[in-house]
Protein backbone atom coordinates (compact mmCIF):
# COMPACT_ATOMS: atom_id res chain seq x y z
CA UNK A 1 0.00 0.00 0.00
CA UNK A 2 2.84 2.54 0.73
CA UNK A 3 4.93 1.55 -2.47
CA UNK A 4 3.30 4.24 -4.68
CA UNK A 5 2.95 7.90 -4.03
CA UNK A 6 -0.39 9.26 -4.74
CA UNK A 7 0.33 13.38 -6.24
CA UNK A 8 -2.46 15.76 -6.62
CA UNK A 9 -5.36 14.69 -4.57
CA UNK A 10 -7.67 16.94 -2.31
CA UNK A 11 -9.30 14.52 -0.56
CA UNK A 12 -8.58 12.12 2.09
CA UNK A 13 -5.87 9.31 0.56
CA UNK A 14 -6.14 5.22 1.09
CA UNK A 15 -8.93 6.39 3.09
CA UNK A 16 -10.62 2.46 2.82
CA UNK A 17 -7.12 0.90 3.41
CA UNK A 18 -7.63 2.21 7.76
CA UNK A 19 -10.06 2.05 9.90
CA UNK A 20 -13.20 4.69 9.42
CA UNK A 21 -13.53 8.42 11.63
CA UNK A 22 -14.32 7.59 15.30
CA UNK A 23 -17.80 8.74 15.95
CA UNK A 24 -18.14 12.39 16.35
CA UNK A 25 -14.65 13.32 14.50
CA UNK A 26 -15.12 16.32 11.85
CA UNK A 27 -12.72 17.20 9.32
CA UNK A 28 -11.15 21.09 10.84
CA UNK A 29 -11.45 23.78 7.79
CA UNK A 30 -7.81 24.39 6.96
CA UNK A 31 -6.91 28.07 5.91
CA UNK A 32 -4.20 26.83 3.97
CA UNK A 33 -3.41 22.72 2.52
CA UNK A 34 -0.49 21.13 2.23
CA UNK A 35 1.16 19.81 -1.17
CA UNK A 36 0.60 16.00 -1.25
CA UNK A 37 4.42 15.36 -2.24
CA UNK A 38 7.41 17.76 -1.90
CA UNK A 39 10.62 18.57 -3.38
CA UNK A 40 14.24 20.10 -2.40
CA UNK A 41 13.79 21.35 -6.75
CA UNK A 42 10.04 22.27 -6.28
CA UNK A 43 9.61 23.50 -2.81
CA UNK A 44 8.70 27.19 -1.63
CA UNK A 45 9.90 27.61 2.31
CA UNK A 46 7.44 29.87 3.15
CA UNK A 47 7.36 31.28 6.96
CA UNK A 48 4.82 31.94 9.50
CA UNK A 49 2.25 29.60 7.58
CA UNK A 50 -1.24 27.98 9.57
CA UNK A 51 -2.71 25.26 9.04
CA UNK A 52 -5.02 24.54 11.66
CA UNK A 53 -6.25 27.73 12.74
CA UNK A 54 -7.90 31.20 11.80
CA UNK A 55 -5.03 33.47 13.37
CA UNK A 56 -2.81 35.97 11.28
CA UNK A 57 0.21 35.17 9.47
CA UNK A 58 3.95 35.79 10.62
CA UNK A 59 6.33 33.81 12.24
CA UNK A 60 4.46 32.27 15.67
CA UNK A 61 7.06 32.97 18.19
CA UNK A 62 9.23 35.97 16.84
CA UNK A 63 8.25 39.29 14.92
CA UNK A 64 11.87 40.09 14.88
CA UNK A 65 14.07 37.56 14.00
CA UNK A 66 12.93 33.99 11.80
CA UNK A 67 13.27 30.73 14.05
CA UNK A 68 13.30 28.58 11.26
CA UNK A 69 15.27 25.40 12.83
CA UNK A 70 12.54 23.12 14.81
CA UNK A 71 12.78 19.85 16.64
CA UNK A 72 13.12 17.00 17.19
CA UNK A 73 15.95 15.75 16.00
CA UNK A 74 16.28 11.80 14.71
CA UNK A 75 20.47 11.11 14.06
CA UNK A 76 21.51 7.57 12.22
CA UNK A 77 25.46 7.48 11.48
CA UNK A 78 24.91 9.45 8.09
CA UNK A 79 22.10 11.96 8.43
CA UNK A 80 20.06 14.03 10.51
CA UNK A 81 16.13 15.02 10.07
CA UNK A 82 14.53 18.20 11.31
CA UNK A 83 12.14 20.49 10.33
CA UNK A 84 12.96 23.47 8.31
CA UNK A 85 10.51 25.88 8.31
CA UNK A 86 7.63 24.32 6.64
CA UNK A 87 9.19 21.02 5.55
CA UNK A 88 10.77 17.83 7.03
CA UNK A 89 14.04 17.80 5.38
CA UNK A 90 17.03 15.10 5.65
CA UNK A 91 20.62 16.71 5.78
CA UNK A 92 24.01 14.18 5.27
CA UNK A 93 26.03 14.71 8.48
CA UNK A 94 29.44 14.83 6.19
CA UNK A 95 28.90 17.37 3.93
CA UNK A 96 25.51 19.78 5.73
CA UNK A 97 24.08 19.66 2.85
CA UNK A 98 20.17 18.61 2.81
CA UNK A 99 19.35 15.51 0.91
CA UNK A 100 16.04 15.56 0.34
CA UNK A 101 12.69 16.64 1.88
CA UNK A 102 10.74 13.88 3.64
CA UNK A 103 6.99 15.81 3.93
CA UNK A 104 5.41 19.09 4.35
CA UNK A 105 3.91 20.12 6.99
CA UNK A 106 0.36 20.00 7.79
CA UNK A 107 -0.65 21.14 11.23
CA UNK A 108 0.44 24.05 13.41
CA UNK A 109 3.15 21.91 15.41
CA UNK A 110 6.50 20.18 14.74
CA UNK A 111 5.44 16.30 15.65
CA UNK A 112 6.70 13.80 13.00
CA UNK A 113 8.51 10.43 13.52
CA UNK A 114 10.54 8.43 11.02
CA UNK A 115 9.95 4.65 10.53
CA UNK A 116 12.28 3.29 7.85
CA UNK A 117 11.49 4.70 4.71
CA UNK A 118 8.44 6.52 5.92
CA UNK A 119 7.98 10.10 7.30
CA UNK A 120 5.06 10.42 9.67
CA UNK A 121 3.61 14.21 10.76
CA UNK A 122 -0.20 14.80 11.66
CA UNK A 123 -2.68 17.28 9.61
CA UNK A 124 -5.46 19.30 11.22
CA UNK A 125 -8.23 16.72 11.83
CA UNK A 126 -6.23 14.46 13.77
CA UNK A 127 -5.43 12.19 11.03
CA UNK A 128 -1.60 11.01 10.88
CA UNK A 129 -0.41 11.23 6.88
CA UNK A 130 2.26 8.54 5.56
CA UNK A 131 4.83 9.41 2.97
CA UNK A 132 7.39 8.12 1.28
CA UNK A 133 10.04 9.95 -1.07
CA UNK A 134 8.26 13.20 -0.17
CA UNK A 135 4.68 12.04 -1.08
CA UNK A 136 1.51 11.32 1.24
CA UNK A 137 0.67 8.04 0.61
CA UNK A 138 -1.32 6.36 3.58
CA UNK A 139 -3.62 7.81 6.83
CA UNK A 140 -3.81 6.67 10.00
CA UNK A 141 -7.33 7.38 11.16
CA UNK A 142 -8.61 7.73 14.92
CA UNK A 143 -7.79 10.55 16.67
CA UNK A 144 -10.30 13.27 17.62
CA UNK A 145 -8.76 16.41 18.26
CA UNK A 146 -11.70 18.27 19.32
CA UNK A 147 -13.89 17.63 22.70
CA UNK A 148 -11.24 16.97 24.91
CA UNK A 149 -8.60 18.40 23.86
CA UNK A 150 -7.28 20.37 27.22
CA UNK A 151 -6.50 24.07 26.76
CA UNK A 152 -3.20 25.01 25.27
CA UNK A 153 -2.83 21.77 23.71
CA UNK A 154 -2.04 21.12 19.80
CA UNK A 155 -4.89 21.84 17.55
CA UNK A 156 -4.63 19.00 15.72
CA UNK A 157 -4.66 16.57 19.01
CA UNK A 158 -1.61 15.52 18.56
CA UNK A 159 0.89 15.83 21.56
CA UNK A 160 3.81 12.62 20.41
CA UNK A 161 4.83 10.13 17.85
CA UNK A 162 7.53 7.30 18.93
CA UNK A 163 8.62 4.97 16.38
CA UNK A 164 8.54 1.43 17.72
CA UNK A 165 9.88 -0.44 14.48
CA UNK A 166 10.17 0.07 10.74
CA UNK A 167 6.65 -1.03 10.68
CA UNK A 168 5.14 0.25 13.54
CA UNK A 169 4.35 3.35 15.58
CA UNK A 170 3.03 4.82 18.92
CA UNK A 171 1.12 8.07 18.64
CA UNK A 172 -0.28 9.88 21.59
CA UNK A 173 -3.83 12.26 21.39
CA UNK A 174 -4.91 14.83 23.36
CA UNK A 175 -8.08 12.36 23.18
CA UNK A 176 -5.86 11.10 26.07
CA UNK A 177 -5.51 7.85 23.97
CA UNK A 178 -2.24 5.93 23.12
CA UNK A 179 -2.40 4.01 19.41
CA UNK A 180 -0.16 1.20 18.01
CA UNK A 181 -0.28 1.46 14.28
CA UNK A 182 1.08 -0.92 11.10
CA UNK A 183 2.15 1.25 8.47
CA UNK A 184 1.90 -1.07 5.95
CA UNK A 185 -1.59 -2.08 6.15
CA UNK A 186 -2.75 2.03 7.16
CA UNK A 187 -4.11 0.12 10.62
CA UNK A 188 -4.76 0.68 14.11
CA UNK A 189 -3.25 -2.43 16.39
CA UNK A 190 -3.59 -1.60 19.95
CA UNK A 191 -5.12 1.49 21.78
CA UNK A 192 -5.29 2.17 25.48
CA UNK A 193 -6.81 5.47 27.91
CA UNK A 194 -4.20 7.39 29.32
CA UNK A 195 -5.57 8.88 32.77
CA UNK A 196 -3.22 11.54 33.07
CA UNK A 197 -4.83 15.14 31.25
CA UNK A 198 -1.60 17.71 31.59
CA UNK A 199 -1.64 19.85 28.47
CA UNK A 200 2.31 19.50 28.58
CA UNK A 201 2.52 15.84 27.93
CA UNK A 202 5.30 13.80 26.02
CA UNK A 203 5.89 10.48 24.20
CA UNK A 204 9.48 9.32 23.68
CA UNK A 205 11.20 5.43 24.00
CA UNK A 206 11.79 3.87 27.24
CA UNK A 207 14.37 2.34 29.53
CA UNK A 208 14.74 -0.60 26.81
CA UNK A 209 12.76 -1.29 22.61
CA UNK A 210 9.47 -3.00 24.90
CA UNK A 211 8.17 0.47 26.41
CA UNK A 212 7.35 3.95 25.65
CA UNK A 213 7.51 6.86 28.31
CA UNK A 214 4.12 9.20 28.57
CA UNK A 215 5.82 12.27 30.45
CA UNK A 216 4.19 15.33 31.82
CA UNK A 217 5.95 18.15 34.29
CA UNK A 218 5.55 16.19 37.32
CA UNK A 219 4.67 12.47 36.13
CA UNK A 220 5.79 9.75 33.89
CA UNK A 221 3.83 6.30 32.88
CA UNK A 222 5.55 3.49 31.36
CA UNK A 223 3.62 1.24 28.67
CA UNK A 224 4.39 -1.93 27.24
CA UNK A 225 5.04 -0.67 23.39
CA UNK A 226 2.82 -3.99 22.47
CA UNK A 227 0.44 -4.11 24.05
CA UNK A 228 0.06 -0.46 25.70
CA UNK A 229 -0.37 -1.57 28.68
CA UNK A 230 0.77 0.24 31.93
CA UNK A 231 3.92 -1.09 33.42
CA UNK A 232 4.50 1.78 36.11
CA UNK A 233 3.39 5.33 36.87
CA UNK A 234 5.63 7.61 39.00
CA UNK A 235 3.87 10.78 39.99
CA UNK A 236 5.20 13.44 42.42
CA UNK A 237 8.42 14.40 40.21
CA UNK A 238 10.06 17.79 40.71
CA UNK A 239 8.83 19.92 37.79
CA UNK A 240 10.69 19.46 34.77
CA UNK A 241 10.25 22.37 32.27
CA UNK A 242 10.76 19.80 28.91
CA UNK A 243 9.06 16.84 30.50
CA UNK A 244 11.08 14.01 31.00
CA UNK A 245 13.57 11.59 28.79
CA UNK A 246 13.96 8.32 30.00
CA UNK A 247 17.25 6.20 30.05
CA UNK A 248 18.61 2.80 29.65
CA UNK A 249 19.06 2.53 33.17
CA UNK A 250 15.68 3.67 33.64
CA UNK A 251 16.83 7.04 35.34
CA UNK A 252 14.68 10.04 33.64
CA UNK A 253 16.09 13.28 32.71
CA UNK A 254 14.57 16.89 32.66
CA UNK A 255 15.27 20.25 32.92
CA UNK A 256 14.68 22.13 36.44
CA UNK A 257 11.48 24.61 36.14
CA UNK A 258 11.77 25.79 39.94
CA UNK A 259 14.02 28.50 40.97
CA UNK A 260 17.61 26.52 40.89
CA UNK A 261 18.00 26.09 37.36
CA UNK A 262 19.36 23.07 36.21
CA UNK A 263 19.83 19.51 34.66
CA UNK A 264 17.37 17.06 36.73
CA UNK A 265 18.27 13.33 36.98
CA UNK A 266 14.98 11.43 39.38
CA UNK A 267 15.24 7.57 40.27
CA UNK A 268 12.52 5.48 39.85
CA UNK A 269 13.97 3.06 42.24
CA UNK A 270 14.26 5.34 44.93
CA UNK A 271 12.03 8.44 44.52
CA UNK A 272 15.25 10.68 44.78
CA UNK A 273 16.23 12.91 42.18
CA UNK A 274 19.66 15.35 41.92
CA UNK A 275 19.95 18.64 40.39
CA UNK A 276 23.36 19.89 38.18
CA UNK A 277 23.20 23.25 38.41
CA UNK A 278 23.61 25.39 35.66
CA UNK A 279 23.79 29.34 34.90
CA UNK A 280 20.84 28.93 32.73
CA UNK A 281 18.08 26.52 32.33
CA UNK A 282 19.07 24.07 28.98
CA UNK A 283 17.55 24.02 26.81
CA UNK A 284 17.42 20.43 25.46
CA UNK A 285 18.38 17.46 26.97
CA UNK A 286 19.50 14.25 25.11
CA UNK A 287 20.51 10.86 26.22
CA UNK A 288 22.86 7.93 24.41
CA UNK A 289 22.44 4.62 23.96
CA UNK A 290 24.49 3.91 26.82
CA UNK A 291 23.07 6.16 29.68
CA UNK A 292 25.38 9.68 28.80
CA UNK A 293 22.90 12.88 29.48
CA UNK A 294 23.64 15.77 27.57
CA UNK A 295 22.31 19.13 28.61
CA UNK A 296 22.68 22.17 26.32
CA UNK A 297 23.21 25.40 28.26
CA UNK A 298 24.12 28.45 25.62
CA UNK A 299 28.02 28.23 25.75
CA UNK A 300 29.02 24.66 27.36
CA UNK A 301 27.09 21.30 27.27
CA UNK A 302 26.94 19.31 30.44
CA UNK A 303 27.43 15.73 30.94
CA UNK A 304 26.82 13.22 33.08
CA UNK A 305 27.51 9.48 33.15
CA UNK A 306 25.71 6.49 34.02
CA UNK A 307 27.87 6.45 37.55
CA UNK A 308 27.29 10.02 38.04
CA UNK A 309 30.25 11.55 37.23
CA UNK A 310 29.58 15.22 35.73
CA UNK A 311 31.70 17.34 33.67
CA UNK A 312 31.51 20.24 30.92
CA UNK A 313 32.35 21.16 27.40
CA UNK A 314 32.44 24.69 26.10
CA UNK A 315 31.05 25.27 22.57
CA UNK A 316 32.84 26.51 19.65
CA UNK A 317 29.62 27.67 18.77
CA UNK A 318 27.20 27.99 21.29
CA UNK A 319 23.30 27.72 21.50
CA UNK A 320 21.06 29.94 22.70
CA UNK A 321 17.71 28.88 21.32
CA UNK A 322 18.42 25.28 21.37
CA UNK A 323 15.13 22.71 20.02
CA UNK A 324 16.56 19.72 20.15
CA UNK A 325 20.04 17.57 20.73
CA UNK A 326 21.06 13.96 19.80
CA UNK A 327 23.72 11.54 19.96
CA UNK A 328 25.95 10.35 17.28
CA UNK A 329 25.27 6.64 17.72
CA UNK A 330 29.25 6.28 18.87
CA UNK A 331 29.18 9.09 21.38
CA UNK A 332 31.51 10.90 19.73
CA UNK A 333 29.38 13.87 18.25
CA UNK A 334 26.41 15.91 19.21
CA UNK A 335 24.08 17.25 16.93
CA UNK A 336 22.15 20.71 18.34
CA UNK A 337 19.62 22.18 16.91
CA UNK A 338 19.28 26.20 17.44
CA UNK A 339 16.17 27.52 16.52
CA UNK A 340 17.50 30.63 15.05
CA UNK A 341 21.01 29.59 14.05
CA UNK A 342 20.95 26.10 12.64
CA UNK A 343 21.99 22.90 13.40
CA UNK A 344 25.73 22.10 13.94
CA UNK A 345 27.46 18.91 15.04
CA UNK A 346 30.12 18.88 17.82
CA UNK A 347 33.14 16.79 18.66
CA UNK A 348 32.46 16.51 22.51
CA UNK A 349 35.66 15.82 22.96
CA UNK A 350 36.82 18.98 22.14
CA UNK A 351 33.52 21.15 21.63
CA UNK A 352 34.69 22.41 18.32
CA UNK A 353 32.14 22.46 15.21
CA UNK A 354 32.37 19.58 12.91
CA UNK A 355 29.55 20.25 10.18
CA UNK A 356 27.88 23.61 9.98
CA UNK A 357 24.31 22.44 8.34
CA UNK A 358 23.63 24.75 4.75
CA UNK A 359 20.68 27.08 5.06
CA UNK A 360 18.27 26.67 2.33
CA UNK A 361 16.44 29.98 0.94
CA UNK A 362 13.02 30.78 2.17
Amino acid sequence: MLGGAVAGLSGPLLAACGPGRSPGQQPVSLRSEAPQCVSLTGHTFTRGGRYCDRGPGGDRESMITPLDHRGPLIATADTLTSYYIDAIVEWEIATGEPIRLLAPQRADNWVYARCGESTVNPRCDGVLVVHRDGCAVAELVGHIPGGHRTPGSPTDGIQGLCRVADDHLISLGTDNTLRRWRLSAADQVAETGIASSAEDRTLGPGPDAGTVLVAHSTGAELFDAETLRSRAAYDGLPASAVGWVSSPAGLLAGVSAGDERGLLIWDPATGRHELLATNDAPGAVAVSATGVVAAVNGLVVWLRTPDGRTSRVRLADPSYLTGAAAFSPDERMLHILDKRTGIRTVELATGRTITAYRELAP
